[in-house]
């Protein structure tokens, strides 16, 4: 077995112990993006403690397509296959639309902040069957791929379909991730933040007030990856929230997945009773809110809480 083999069943047997610990063991937890991100504690605190700030350019800022975009970017099942697997998204790669520094993926990167796109585990499309992992690009910059035209659409569209086996995403989706990437502010004029729990509930409302909308027009392609990034956000708070003291809180937000997940389903049998649904999971959703940023100091977006896992965890 070469390297990339050995480091593939590596992750595979991580990302066996990752579900057992979460099911089993939730006094000590595992963050799945440890998977791949370099085995650095320090480097680790800075990729999972703090968030670039995304901002659009000021011609983006009005347009619900720049919302939308950002909603699906961050959303796994949008890439399909392995990659939805492991929970990676185009912002693991790329945050808040920059490359991600500290991405490291076994037998898919070599140096930190590079990756491995023609291999064969994400998608069998673009193997070469060679490890040639290159560096992570910027979005924000026009250097690999064109913002003119339709070329930037028929490059998001290969790394979908081509590079990781996703669906062939529709029209509306298709725009809106473009015009999302078009709308991004360069990278340095965007400082970083520490991140808490007001980012994904932030997210979570928009991503179901979004789906909302997309089902009301009848994009229905769109509509199901907006509410799939909602109960992604909902899974990134669950396992922030770890320990039996936050039971109570990791309960909540499974249910409220789960409901989720059966409207999302309604999409295709009864779409018309998509947006009532959605209008009763925002209600009894606003109601755990509260709860959450209430303890939000006991869960591991409490930056020292998250360090001292970090420094035990061993991978």
């Amino acid at each position: 077995m070469d390297y990339r083999g050995k480091a593939l069943l590596s992750f595979c047997t991580i990302a066996v112990s990752l579900a057992s610990a979460v099911a089993f063991a939730a006094d000590a937890p595992l963050l799945r993006a440890v998977t791949w991100l370099e085995n650095e504690p320090s480097a680790q605190l800075e990729a999972l403690g703090k968030k670039v700030v995304v901002a659009p350019r000021t011609a983006a800022e009005t347009d619900t397509r720049w919302a939308v975009g950002r909603a699906i970017f961050q959303t796994p099942i949008l890439l399909g296959g392995q990659a939805a697997k492991a929970g990676i998204s185009c912002e693991s790669c790329h945050s808040g639309g920059t490359a991600n520094p500290h991405f490291r993926f076994p037998g898919m990167s070599s140096a930190p902040g590079t990756a491995d796109v023609t291999h064969s585990f994400f998608s069998k499309l673009r193997g070469n069957s060679t490890f040639d992992p290159v560096p992570i690009p910027d979005l924000t910059k026009t250097g690999k791929v064109s913002h003119e035209g339709q070329a930037l659409e028929e490059f998001i569209r290969g790394l979908i379909v081509e590079e990781f086996g996703g669906l062939e995403p529709d029209g509306a989706t298709l725009d809106a991730l473009a015009f999302y990437v078009r709308g991004l502010r360069d990278a340095e004029k965007r400082p970083s933040k520490m991140l808490t729990v007001d980012e994904p509930l932030s997210n979570i409302n928009s991503a179901v007030s979004l789906g909302k909308s997309a089902a009301r027009a009848g994009q229905f392609g769109a509509a199901k990856l907006l509410l799939a990034s909602a109960r992604h956000q909902l899974g990134l708070i669950h396992e922030r929230y770890a320990g039996s003291r936050l039971a109570r809180h990791r309960k909540a937000l499974s249910d409220a997945a789960q409901s989720l997940g059966q409207i999302q389903n309604q999409l295709d049998e009864q779409p018309e009773r998509v947006s009532s649904a959605l209008l009763r999971w925002d209600k009894l959703f606003y109601t755990k809110q509260k709860a959450l940023r209430r303890d939000e100091g006991k869960s591991l977006y409490n930056p020292d809480l998250l360090k001292n896992l970090l420094d035990k965890q061993e991978l």
